[in-house]
């Protein structure tokens, strides 16, 4: 029981790191943490992004194009200006995109469903 509550314990202390380096220019990242950090990054985005065009009533295939676009270009840009990193040194850019695509489109759904 106890060897449960340690493995527990671990992946928590691995987290909060990521977490923190997410909002802190100047660190080093290695590999595994840049595509860790992106993918949650996209999916935090896909949350927020889902629930706001469901809210508001969006709807058409422009709506998508135009969540991949911003997605896309959004973490490029965090990465490269706030956070000081060349994406392309890491070889992720794509890191987390289709799953981020599909929590986009179940919110949405869920949310305009929901509400309209």
């Amino acid at each position: 029981m106890s060897a449960k509550t340690n493995v527990g314990a671990a992946e928590n202390t691995e987290t909060k790191p990521l977490f923190r380096k997410c909002f802190s220019p100047g660190e080093t990242w290695s590999k595994d943490e840049f595509l860790d950090g992106l993918y949650w990054m996209r999916q935090a985005c896909s949350l927020i992004a889902g629930i706001g065009v469901g809210l508001a009533g969006f709807t058409g295939f422009a709506v998508i194009t135009t969540f991949i676009t911003l997605n896309f270009l959004l973490s490029l840009m965090y990465f490269r200006s706030v956070l000081g990193i060349d994406i392309e040194d890491f070889g992720g850019q794509s890191e987390g995109l289709a799953p981020s695509i599909g929590l986009f489109v179940l919110l949405w759904t869920l949310f305009y469903s929901a509400f309209h």
